[in-house]
């Protein structure tokens, strides 16, 4: 990962010979940094620091396939388990 005027952007090198393949923009704030990469079949499930979305990427086209807002299922997750702990301490 390398920032680049003002961008968040994944640098891709070839492992043999550390030649630059390619390189994608995931985000434009600088501010995040890229947390955590994922490949599932052929995407790429991008995380950003203090970001509730994470982004799946092509495997091969690096196109931008989807967004998804993690923070409400986050939500209702913890309420429920605040929710149980309650029924414990009664």
């Amino acid at each position: 990962m390398q920032k680049i005027k003002e961008r968040v952007q994944v640098i891709l090198f070839e492992r043999s010979n550390v030649i630059l393949q390619h390189s994608f923009q995931v985000n434009s704030d600088s501010s995040r940094a890229v947390t955590c990469m994922a490949l599932s079949g052929l995407g790429v499930w991008i995380s950003l620091q203090n970001s509730a979305v994470i982004r799946l990427f092509h495997a091969m086209s690096y196109e931008s396939l989807c967004e998804v807002n993690v923070a409400p299922a986050v939500s209702k997750m913890l309420a429920s388990e605040y929710t149980l702990q309650l029924g414990r301490a009664v």
